[in-house]
């Protein structure tokens, strides 16, 4: 809303441009300033011998208003509104009494002050557009002015669901987005994450009298370590390594450690990783782009 406008006692209407063929016009509901009490409409000005007084409900969120009846005679003739309170989104009730017994107690409507437009609620974005549609609020009443407001679009890339994680990489691939008609082109950087496929020894050490165990790297957050059994030659060194838990969300590749004998060299070995791309569960980071009136088939979302 870029203009309030002021006189409204009731929501004005919000009307939006019409969409472009094929798409559906956007609907939306104004909602007005919270407001305080302006006057008393008395409706019932009662009998009453004694002092008349009055009591609003409260509103909601904000400041009770205060009010005190004139009398003429044994009659309220009108009520002056001493605080006008505030928060009120409509007319507060009233409640009356009369101080001495007998008699008939006044009645009367409460009127709000006139006020502005805060806000619009859309209830449908409608579909289509490729630039902000006009938006025209209903005519304030006399001795008012009109609301006024400009409606924003938004659309851009928020994550990227992959359809196919590929094979081969070692490392990352560039991401690369096709630009938009109008507006900035994406960006985003794909992750790599996977599990250890095996082990490559690069030393067998010696003097091994059992199976040593073998530790892997820690795995990132959110992911498991692998684990393995290494496998001991009779003559004291280290053949291979078994993977009995490939590990998950690794990265990286993962350091392997051997644990070194009572007596002799400890054993060396390298993990190797799954070269794929993961089909599943690949983040990327997030980009923020307005590409107005665009609705692609890709989407960013933000890494963890």
């Amino acid at each position: 809303v870029t203009t309030a406008g002021s006189g409204y006692t009731t929501a004005p209407t919000v009307t939006f441009a019409a969409a472009p063929a094929g798409g559906t016009t956007a609907t939306g509901t104004a909602a007005l300033a919270a407001r305080g009490v302006a006057s008393v409409s008395v409706t019932n000005s009662g009998l009453c011998g004694g002092a008349v007084g009055l009591t609003f409900a409260a509103p909601t969120s904000g400041t009770r208003a205060v009010g005190h009846p004139v009398k003429s005679g044994l009659s309220v003739s009108s009520v002056v509104i001493t605080t006008a309170g505030s928060g009120y989104t409509s007319p507060p009730s009233i409640t009356w009494s009369c101080a001495t017994s007998g008699g008939t107690l006044a009645s009367g409507t409460a009127v709000l002050a006139a006020a502005g437009v805060a806000s619009v609620s859309v209830t449908a974005g409608g579909s289509g557009y490729t630039s902000a549609p006009a938006v025209t609020f209903g005519a304030a009443p006399s001795g008012g002015t009109t609301a006024a407001g400009t409606a924003v679009i938004f659309s851009g890339v928020t994550s990227v669901s992959i359809t196919d994680g590929g094979s081969g990489y070692t490392t990352a691939p560039t991401v690369t987005f096709a630009a938009p008609a109008s507006g900035t082109t994406a960006a985003g950087t794909a992750s790599m994450t996977g599990g250890v496929t095996s082990v490559s020894v690069t030393s067998g050490g010696s003097g091994y009298t059992s199976a040593p165990a073998v530790t892997f790297g820690p795995a990132p957050a959110g992911g498991a370590a692998a684990a393995g059994t290494a496998v001991l030659t009779e003559g004291g060194t280290i053949a291979s390594v078994t993977v009995t838990g490939a590990g998950s969300g690794y990265k990286t590749v993962p350091a392997v450690t051997i644990a070194a004998p009572a007596s002799g060299t400890a054993a060396t070995a390298e993990a190797v990783m799954e070269s794929r791309g993961n089909t599943q569960s690949d983040n990327l980071y997030w980009a923020r782009q307005t590409l107005y009136g665009k609705e692609l088939l890709i989407t960013l979302t933000e890494e963890e």
